[in-house]
């Protein structure tokens, strides 16, 4: 896909409520972001945070396949 815009991927938690609005507040104009989640059960520690590893890529490819970020 060639359209000229910027594009930034997002891999949200789960449980988060605010990221994907927060970003999308930071982006500037003719940028797009996409957004994947991936599981996490809170409360937000090392440990928890360490047990998403396996999943990232399966969340990252989620993203927007065939196009790049």
């Amino acid at each position: 896909m060639q359209d000229n815009l910027n594009r930034f991927g997002l891999v949200a938690l789960a449980t988060d409520l605010t990221i994907e609005g927060d970003a999308a507040s930071l982006m500037p104009p003719g940028t797009r972001l996409h957004v994947t989640r991936i599981a996490f059960d809170n409360p937000t520690t090392e440990d928890n945070l360490r047990a998403t590893g396996p999943r990232l890529r399966d969340a990252v490819d989620l993203l927007v396949p065939g196009v790049a970020l």
